[in-house]
């Protein structure tokens, strides 16, 4: 089940991606979501802060986004942690974006919702 909740996730995030609305992206995340740019040695602490950080992501433009890795397990009912290596093609451009990314997603209501990710842009 775990594995079909996040294969939703990620068509969903990738829609709101393309759409270049920094706002839907960020609200994928908790209210007091943590987002760790490994690469930048920066944490980002709440949807403000995470806004700030997406924000140059979603001006990419429309993107293709393949992981060749991934491991989803299940914590229980309402959670699960996701570890993906991730190959991001701008569309428009070519360019490739490649790294890796930890996430722990929380059932809020019938809402999955990122409380933690961390992601490495190599």
């Amino acid at each position: 089940e775990a594995h079909k909740i996040y294969d939703d996730l990620v068509t969903n995030s990738m829609a709101k991606f393309n759409s270049g609305e920094t706002e839907s992206m960020v609200l994928m995340y908790e209210t007091l979501g943590i987002l760790v740019d490994m690469k930048n040695n920066k944490c980002s602490f709440g949807r403000d802060q995470i806004r700030v950080t997406l924000e140059p992501y979603c001006k990419l433009g429309k993107m293709d986004f393949k992981t060749p890795r991934r491991e989803v397990i299940p914590l229980g009912n309402d959670a699960f942690f996701v570890r993906i290596d991730y190959e991001t093609t701008v569309l428009e451009s070519g360019v490739v974006l490649r790294g890796s990314i930890d996430q722990i997603f929380k059932r809020h209501d019938e809402e999955w919702l990122i409380a933690y990710e961390m992601y490495l842009e190599k």
